[in-house]
């Protein structure tokens, strides 16, 4: 099987979350460019960094839409033991419980 070459988006948002670490934007994008590779080369290395990069980003700035919402659909479509339908309706739960 042949490695899977990372697409221009994973790249700079790779660079971008790199150059700011603690820009929760940048976080989010990198881990939705991650699991968007992940799916499509069935990598598991690259679909758990993408989960770990979405949660440094909510764990950063807790109303980042977009991260919970990646969160959600990662936690909600991943098999056991990765996903979580628990973990997947507490990115829910929690934005609406405490809205900033």
């Amino acid at each position: 099987m042949t490695p899977a070459v990372p697409d221009h988006h994973e790249r700079w948002h790779g660079q971008a979350a790199t150059l700011e670490p603690t820009n929760a934007l940048y976080l989010g994008a990198y881990g939705g460019s991650l699991l968007n590779a992940a799916n499509k080369s069935r990598s598991l290395s690259s679909a758990t960094k993408g989960r770990d990069m979405l949660e440094k980003a909510v764990a950063i700035d807790p109303a980042q839409l977009d991260a919970r919402e990646a969160l959600f659909r990662f936690y909600y479509h991943a098999p056991w033991p990765i996903g979580s339908n628990a973990k997947a309706y507490a990115q829910l739960r929690d934005e609406f419980v405490h809205p900033e």
